[in-house]
């Protein structure tokens, strides 16, 4: 069986109360969209002010990463 036939087995398959599921997920394979892209895409810009203080914590992090004293991953883990 082709992809395609499998692809329709499996839809032929799900309840009646899955399909909107099922089209609302294929939809954009169909159009070539990419619906978590569109999400960042469409979202609203950040609007609270970058203060003083967090850029300076954030200078102060990427020193000490610079440094060679981050956290490695299986630390936090």
């Amino acid at each position: 069986m082709s992809t395609r036939g499998e692809i329709h087995s499996l839809i032929d398959q799900l309840p009646d109360d899955r399909l909107e599921e099922a089209k609302s997920r294929l939809e954009p394979l169909r159009n070539g969209t990419d619906p978590v892209a569109e999400f960042f895409r469409d979202a609203p810009l950040d609007d609270e002010p970058y203060t003083d203080a967090e850029r300076r914590l954030d200078d102060a992090a990427w020193q000490r990463h610079g440094r060679g004293e981050s956290i490695p991953l299986s630390d936090l883990r």
